[in-house]
């Protein structure tokens, strides 16, 4: 039961910041961030918010933009969820893209068995 409860929450967040990324932050910094996905912890009271961008730079940018305006993100959150306590926001930059795309690469290089 905890768990489906955690992972309606993370869903709600991800939907939330997804919103906010797009109309109600204003900062240039963030015109291509994305949230990727949201965990949140046992108790539900931390979550953490990974981050996407096209650049890595951008990425993390973005990340240490909506940890200055997590207090104003957290505060929208709580008007629109019903518990007692709003989960504690975490913006983490999401390292996984770029770690695919190294798999893939490496992938690539391999050399092929097809006998060419």
């Amino acid at each position: 039961m905890a768990q489906y409860r955690a992972e309606r929450l993370s869903q709600e967040i991800q939907r939330f910041v997804s919103e906010a990324l797009q109309l109600e932050l204003r900062d240039p910094r963030l015109h291509m961030a994305s949230v990727t996905r949201v965990e949140v912890s046992h108790d539900m009271q931390h979550a953490k918010v990974y981050i996407s961008a096209v650049t890595v730079d951008e990425r993390d940018e973005a990340a240490k933009v909506l940890e200055r305006a997590r207090g104003f993100l957290r505060r929208g959150l709580a008007a629109r969820l019903t518990m007692r306590t709003t989960p504690e926001l975490h913006f983490v930059p999401d390292r996984s893209i770029a770690a695919g795309d190294q798999v893939l690469a490496i992938i690539r290089e391999l050399p092929t068995t097809d006998g060419s």
